[in-house]
């Protein structure tokens, strides 16, 4: 199933979804992040997350139950800064690629998922890391949802 939506994602606003089989995280706020987080965790759906931030971008696969979700890493730092972030649009579609690459691999089962990693390129610099990362116990997304099953 594929929707689309234009609306605020809020915990109440994120439970009105229905079930996929996958989400590809293309938002920019923390507070919709949180939430979606939250509910892949909660329903346990398969989240691939990116963000982008001028030149630089950041990729992560959550699998609930077997890695970490990408607020893991935030380690309880939940500033909500809302203001608008501008980004390149040459790096905006190199991590669209990348995410739906990843989305594409989980869906056909192939290949190697960016789960319990965090990817990060800067392409003003082509500097590329992967850190690992590990499951926060007391993660503000999928704390209370590690080990439940849909």
């Amino acid at each position: 199933m594929t929707a689309f939506l234009r609306i605020p994602l809020s915990d109440e606003s994120v439970e009105a979804l229905p079930l996929p089989d996958i989400i590809v995280d293309c938002l920019d706020n923390l507070e919709g992040r949180i939430a979606l987080t939250a509910y892949a965790s909660r329903y346990d759906v398969p989240l691939v997350h990116a963000a982008v931030q001028g030149f630089s971008g950041q990729l992560t696969t959550f699998i609930p139950q077997r890695s970490a979700c990408p607020l893991c890493a935030l380690s309880g730092e939940t500033s909500k800064n809302n203001a608008p972030i501008p980004s390149l649009g040459t790096c905006v579609s190199a991590m669209a690629s990348i995410q739906a690459t990843e989305a594409i691999k989980l869906i056909t089962e192939t290949g190697t998922p960016a789960a319990g990693k965090m990817l990060f390129f800067n392409l003003l610099t082509n500097e590329y890391e992967a850190l690992n990362l590990e499951i926060d116990p007391a993660c503000i997304a999928c704390s209370d949802h590690q080990g439940r099953a849909r």
